[in-house]
This record gives structure tokens, C-alpha cells and sequence, in this order.
């Protein structure tokens, strides 16, 4: 498989979803001299290659995916292309499988399973989220998750939501816990509400206060234009059946993504359906740790965890109201 390279190569894969790890690494790496890879499939194995393709290394492909129940045969009732998918195989599929099955997911929606064993949160889950996110309204009070990066190469990431809906991101590369609280408080003002009978908008901003956190929570807790409040993951949970404050949160973001929308970010995708869990000697769901995330993504987690920040809901946030805007914790 190795050892052919050209700007003109174009390397096809079929069935590539069944395709072992060994032989796929040969293949990239003929594509070093500039040459292009395209890989089809059923998505039925919820891991490899493949899988990386369409969540953890997502960043790195254009990924289309084609439903059999879209054909222009299923659409019009005909006959229009053959071999393609007909209607009545569809709904034959639909009555046999039933649409929530693993095998009506891949065979017709073309989407993975969305059961993994140990996953948090399941692609399934994201994909739903990702495609409501236009037609969801962004209502409620606003919140800010704010993950501080730990090391030179990690995102500093400010994540603004308004109920079910996470907002646009902003994303900081090397700057100090100043310039970080400045950031946050900055993106606060610009999407405040205009205030109601002369009050303004309060927004909260969460800020995971370990490490290089806690400055940054030092310096907005001076501020009387935003509720600001330190998360310590590390903390005992506040909830039944988890091992800490950490895996709270992330299980807490599985819920929220229920309902919730977020935009269609492939680096975003990746870091939601990365992390695996177990349990601890007590039966409480653990999710495996920063470091472990790290080595398989080969970057921390930051924008899925600042999203799960802007998504908590501590037991110190305020229930008040603030220039006219209903504020409590179903926001």
C-alpha cells in the first residue's frame, strides 16, 4: 500500500469502515506529496479510522453524509435512479428495525450507532444539536463557561450561551489572567441585553478556578457588571452517583444537549464525543481524565469544556431578576 506519492494521487476507499488501522496509515502517508483521500461506508463500526474521520479528527475532513430515506426514489415514489433506495424498503426498514435501532441508523440515516458502551455523549446526540441550531432561539439570561488554558499549546476558550442555545466562542491563544478576564468581560458587554426600567443585564460567568483559573476569577470579581463564580472540578459532585464535580458537568452537558444547539464546529464535535467513563469502587460514573482526553485528541478538551461550564448550573448562581429578564436556574 505504501510508497507511492504524487500531487495527482487520488487514493478511493470503500467500505471503510472496516478498513484496520495498519493498512489506513500506509495510505496517508502516500498522501504526503499532496495527493487526496476519499473514504465511503455504512458507518457500522463505532470505531477506527473512519469513525476519527466523523468525530475525533473531524477538523481534518470535508464529511458528507447521504440518508437512504432522501433519494430521489424515496422522495418521488419511483423509480429514478436505479439501485438506489426505494420508498418501500424504507419504511419496510422502518417497521423491521424501528427508527431508534443501531441498524436503522446506519443502514438509512447514515449516521453512526448513537450507543457507544462507555461514551459520554454520543455522536448522535451532537449531530441532533448541530442541525437544530438555526432554528433555535437564543432566550434567557446569558452565561459565560470559561476554560482557562493550562499549558503553551492549549485554547483559552470564552463560551457565551443563552438558554438552549451556545452562542459563538472566543478563542484566546497566550495571554496572561488580565488579558483573559478583560476578554470575558468584554464579550459580556457586547451581548448583554439593553437594560429594562434603567437595570441591566447581569450576565454569569463561570471560570474553572483551578490553576491559572483562579486569577482570572480574582480579577472579574472585582466587577459589578457580571456575577462571577469559580467552579473547582475537582470538588465533590452536588449530584447523586457521580465522582466528582468534573463528571458532573460533563454528564450535566449530555442532558443539556437534549435540548440544546450548538454550531456546526468539527473541532468542537470532536471534544463532545471524545471522553469514555467507568466507576469508581462506589459505583459512581467517572469520566476518564484531561490527560487521557489529551493523548487521544492530541489537544485538551477546552471548548467542550468551557461549553460544559457556560451549560452548569452551580448552587451559588443567583435566582433574580435583572432589568425586566426572568433569571433562574432552568436557564
Amino acid at each position: 500500500m505504501q510508497g507511492i506519492s504524487s500531487p495527482n494521487l487520488l487514493v478511493v476507499v470503500d467500505e471503510a469502515s472496516g478498513y484496520d488501522p495498519a493498512i489506513w496509515e500506509p495510505l496517508v502517508g502516500n498522501l504526503a506529496g499532496g495527493g487526496k483521500l476519499v473514504a465511503t461506508s455504512n458507518p457500522t463500526e463505532p470505531s477506527g479510522p473512519f469513525f476519527d474521520a466523523f468525530t475525533t479528527k473531524a477538523e481534518f475532513w470535508r464529511r458528507l453524509t447521504f440518508r437512504s430515506d432522501q433519494t430521489p426514489n424515496v422522495l418521488e415514489g419511483r423509480r429514478v435512479i436505479p439501485g438506489l433506495a426505494e420508498r418501500d424498503w424504507v419504511e419496510q426498514r422502518k417497521q423491521e428495525w424501528g427508527e431508534q435501532s443501531a441498524a436503522y441508523q446506519v443502514r438509512v440515516l447514515g449516521e453512526f450507532p448513537t450507543q457507544g458502551d462507555n461514551a459520554v455523549i454520543p455522536i448522535g446526540l451532537v449531530n441532533a444539536a448541530q442541525k437544530r441550531y438555526a432554528e433555535t432561539p437564543a432566550d434567557g439570561r446569558l452565561h459565560l463557561g470559561v476554560d482557562v488554558a493550562r499549558f503553551g499549546d492549549d485554547e483559552t476558550v470564552i463560551r457565551p450561551r443563552r438558554g438552549d442555545k451556545a452562542l459563538e466562542p472566543r478563542v484566546i491563544h497566550g495571554a496572561d489572567n488580565v488579558d483573559v478576564a478583560g476578554a470575558a468581560l468584554e464579550l459580556a458587554r457586547a451581548l448583554r441585553r439593553p437594560p429594562h426600567y434603567g437595570e441591566p443585564e447581569i450576565p454569569v460567568v463561570k471560570i474553572d478556578e483551578i490553576g491559572n483559573g483562579s486569577g482570572v476569577v480574582d480579577v472579574l470579581s472585582r466587577s459589578q457588571e457580571v456575577e462571577t463564580i469559580g467552579v473547582n472540578v475537582a470538588e465533590s459532585a452536588t449530584t447523586e452517583g457521580m465522582h466528582r464535580l468534573r463528571d458532573q458537568l460533563w454528564f450535566g452537558l449530555r442532558d443539556w444537549l437534549q435540548t440544546g444547539a450548538i454550531e456546526d464546529d468539527p473541532k468542537l464535535l470532536s471534544e463532545l464525543v471524545a471522553p469514555t467513563y467507568g466507576f469508581d469502587v462506589r459505583g459512581r460514573a467517572q469520566v476518564e481524565s484531561k490527560d487521557e482526553i489529551k493523548k487521544r485528541l492530541g489537544r485538551s478538551p477546552d471548548r467542550a469544556d468551557a461549553l460544559a461550564l457556560s451549560v452548569y448550573e452551580p448552587p451559588t448562581l443567583n435566582d433574580y431578576a435583572v432589568g425586566g429578564y426572568s433569571v433562574g436556574r432552568r436557564f
